[in-house]
């Protein structure tokens, strides 16, 4: 009887029941598929950046590939006056330039292994009072009790290490492939004796000369009699020994500090080696004589007179930086419908520097005018010190710029007048002694037109009235001193050259562009120097 009233409810209790489980599957069902279209996104979502970076990776790695095949600028920085003509792969590994650096090809596995584990060393903490291995003991161990956690850090360091070894040795199989045919292609250039590469003067490109052209040149110069003389014998030993032995001297009585001594005294020395450098924004490409005075009995000598004396060559009219000229310009508040824009260039200064007179100058910018000491009778120990001092440095002076010998073409020659373009004290010497020139003349030439002189080492340039006579100012220039002769040149289409940019003149307003030539350094270069771009600058 309670069953008849009890299975109703019974069978209504089991359809809610069997309903209601029936909607909690479905929702149950729901939520697992709603969790798992998140986690498969998520996956697809993680899956594509992987694939996106690997091929941003590829198409950066494509595009280094690309920029060593082909890296050229808009205009060639290759100026090709000899014979041969370039093929388009010489061409291409020529434009890179002569300061391009290529990637190292090795992997120095001890030395990075090495490294790491003195890395490692230093952040536990010496074990040893001992600095260096060669000193412990043969019984002695050096052990590390490391903490678990140390031990995880150093698992991942390892795991670190192996990974960077593994990318580098992918890099440099990478870039062996792409660096090979550059190389062979350059040592097949250079096989060919007929032509001569370098790199012009004061400016960035690739220079090819005909060889026998730039050894015509070379020699001409060199046979120009009144600066350069052949020699029969090398004369470095004697003049090593000679500077040694007087280096210790002024050691011994206090003019020089031991580690001046050290740093000057000539060992093994060389004679000079010249070579010459094409201007290529003259006529007829004349050549610059160089001679690197590296390994010279007196190179480090000069490079400590020339560190010394450097505070003696400022002046407001010389030009340190292109960019601060060029902002200077842009500053300057001149009438420019009444002016000329004109260069002036010093013929051979180098050579043509009287050595006499400039270190008359520079001694007496050092120590005042001369005293009666050097014209007594006294002994040079009785002079004053100022004298003693002077007679000093005009030796050392003088050893470090008279009669520098070099070698060219296998023959040896010594320069007789003017100081050597590749000893340290040749801008020195040669900027004093202009410095020293444009004073004495500047009011003469300021009286005949001159409202703005600048000048870089031998090149100046100037800004005159429109109706100041050029030649005039020429002449003004040639008769200061019969050895330091100037040439000139004028504007051209309101435009002239100077250094490495060009100047253009119109209402004066100065406004900075790029020129389209060789860069400093090419971006993929593996020498990391700041890329500054040449400019032509115009004046309007």
């Amino acid at each position: 009887m309670h069953q008849s009233y009890v299975n109703p409810y019974f069978s209504e209790l089991l359809i809610d029941f069997i309903t209601h489980d029936s909607d909690l599957h479905k929702k149950i069902s729901d939520e697992i598929s709603i969790i798992i279209n998140e986690i498969d996104k998520g996956k697809v979502t993680s899956v594509t950046e992987r694939h996106i970076t690997k091929l941003n990776k590829l198409r950066e790695l494509k595009n280094f590939s690309e920029d060593i095949k082909h890296s050229s600028t808009t205009i060639s920085p290759i100026k090709n006056y000899s014979k041969r003509v370039l093929t388009r792969d010489e061409t291409l590994a020529l434009e890179n330039g002569l300061d391009f650096i290529f990637p190292s090809l090795k992997f120095d596995d001890e030395t990075f292994i090495a490294n790491i584990e003195t890395l490692f060393v230093n952040l536990l903490g010496y074990c040893s009072e001992k600095t260096d291995y060669d000193e412990l003991d043969l019984d002695e161990r050096i052990s590390y009790n490391l903490t678990p956690e140390q031990l995880c850090l150093a698992t991942k360091l390892r795991k670190s290490c192996d990974t960077f070894r593994q990318h580098a040795r992918k890099s440099i199989s990478r870039y062996k492939k792409e660096i090979d045919p550059i190389v062979k292609t350059l040592k097949n250039l250079s096989k060919d004796k007929t032509i001569y590469i370098t790199r012009p003067d004061k400016v960035r490109a690739v220079v090819i000369l005909e060889r026998s052209d730039y050894l015509t040149k070379m020699e001409l110069i060199l046979n120009e009699p009144k600066t350069f003389k052949q020699l029969d014998e090398d004369p470095t030993i004697q003049k090593e020994d000679k500077l040694q032995r007087k280096l210790l001297h002024l050691k011994n009585i206090g003019f020089l500090t031991d580690s001046e001594y050290k740093f000057t005294r000539p060992v093994g020395s060389q004679p000079g080696k010249a070579y010459g450098l094409p201007k290529i924004h003259k006529d007829g490409v004349p050549l610059r004589p160089i001679i690197s005075a590296c390994g010279t009995f007196n190179y480090k000598l000069s490079k400590l007179l020339a560190n010394k004396l450097k505070h003696l060559r400022t002046s407001p009219t010389i030009v340190i930086d292109t960019f601060k000229f060029v902002k200077e310009l842009q500053n300057l508040k001149l009438n420019t419908t009444n002016i000329k824009m004109v260069s002036f260039d010093i013929v051979s200064l180098f050579t043509r520097v009287p050595l006499a007179r400039t270190i008359d100058l520079i001694l007496d910018k050092m120590y005042g005018p001369i005293h009666t000491c050097s014209f007594s009778e006294l002994k040079r120990t009785d002079w004053c010190s100022k004298c003693q001092h002077r007679y000093e440095l005009k030796w050392l002076l003088d050893i470090s710029t008279k009669d520098s010998h070099f070698i060219f073409n296998e023959k040896l020659y010594c320069q007789m007048e003017g100081v050597a373009m590749g000893s340290p004290l040749g801008p020195l010497f040669a900027d004093i002694y202009i410095n020293y020139l444009e004073s004495k003349l500047k009011r003469r030439l300021d009286e005949n037109g001159v409202l703005y002189w600048k000048r870089f080492v031998d090149d100046c340039f100037v800004l005159v009235n429109d109706n100041a006579d050029i030649n005039k100012l020429l002449d003004i220039l040639n008769s200061f001193d019969v050895d330091i002769q100037f040439t000139v040149e004028t504007e051209k289409n309101n435009s002239i050259s100077f250094l490495d940019i060009l100047i253009t003149r119109t209402n004066f307003n100065v406004n900075e562009t790029d020129l389209n030539t060789l860069p400093i350094e090419l971006l993929h270069s593996f020498l990391r120097i700041t890329k500054e771009r040449l400019s032509i600058v115009s004046v309007e």
